[in-house]
């Protein structure tokens, strides 16, 4: 019963806050998922009392920082899939605003789930950019470089009345990778020196995954993102990752400092 009540419960509050439909919409979409009850022989039955319209309000982006009122670190106002956490350090790279920031990842040791974290929200009447500071990391990178393992980082944007999901934003090992052809792994001979790998703008990490090296970005800083085309509407806001063509070499992205600027 405890777990029925608590998927029940996460599938009314995912439908109410993620997907804006009323509270009848919301009831549905968990019998649907869940059943009526539990199925036990003295069932726990969900039930539906008062007004079925009543709409959640969204109100402006939260903890775009994530932050709590202790410094631990929290994903207040996000909704996680998958590997998605609050963290304050990793290695050497601190936060760039406040003392935590996000990470999400492919699946780092203890799950094989990739990673999001969203959140839904009102946008202002003038809202012009998003702007948001990012860092990847990835066992992928030098030996991978431009082969199919290529794990993505994406950020997407959806309009809650019309349910269009966007993406805004998309990288990966590939495109980090510039020119370089990878290094061994039978690609090429193990003798041969790919000038390209060892000379890219990637930074030796002083932590390891469970397959070893890793490489990273540093921080990119102010990604910048026009979304005035969405200005004054409810939408979701996801950042995620994708695993592709393995689950064995792993890629994590931090995330700091999501803000929304409007118009001057």
């Amino acid at each position: 019963r405890a777990s029925y009540a608590h998927y029940t419960e996460r599938e009314i509050l995912k439908q109410l806050v993620e997907e804006g439909k009323n509270a009848k919409e919301a009831f549905d979409a968990a019998v649907a998922a869940q059943g009526a009850d539990d199925g036990d022989s003295n069932p726990a039955a969900l039930v539906l009392i008062g007004e079925h319209k009543t709409k959640i309000g969204l109100s402006e982006l939260k903890n775009g920082s994530f932050e709590d009122p202790n410094g631990a670190g929290s994903l207040n106002g996000w909704i996680k899939e998958g590997d998605g956490r609050a963290i304050k350090v990793l290695g050497s790279d601190a936060p760039t605003n406040g003392s935590t920031m996000a990470i999400i990842s492919t699946g780092l040791g203890f799950t094989t789930s990739t990673g999001s974290i969203s959140q839904s929200f009102c946008l202002p009447d003038d809202a012009q950019n998003l702007v948001f500071d990012w860092n990847f990391y990835s066992e992928e990178f030098k030996e991978f470089c431009n082969w199919k393992f290529d794990d993505e980082f994406k950020v997407s944007i959806t309009d809650l009345e019309t349910k269009t999901e966007t993406v805004l934003f998309q990288t990966s090992v590939n495109p980090l990778c510039g020119a370089c052809t990878g290094e061994g792994k039978g690609k090429i001979e193990e003798t041969e020196e790919i000038e390209a790998c060892q000379s890219l703008p990637l930074l030796a990490s002083p932590v390891s995954f469970d397959q070893g090296n890793v490489w990273y970005t540093g921080w990119k800083q102010n990604q910048t993102i026009d979304i005035s085309a969405y200005k004054g509407k409810s939408v979701s806001l996801k950042f995620f990752a994708t695993d592709q063509a393995d689950k064995i070499y792993d890629t994590a992205i931090l995330i700091d400092n999501v803000r929304i600027t409007t118009a001057p």
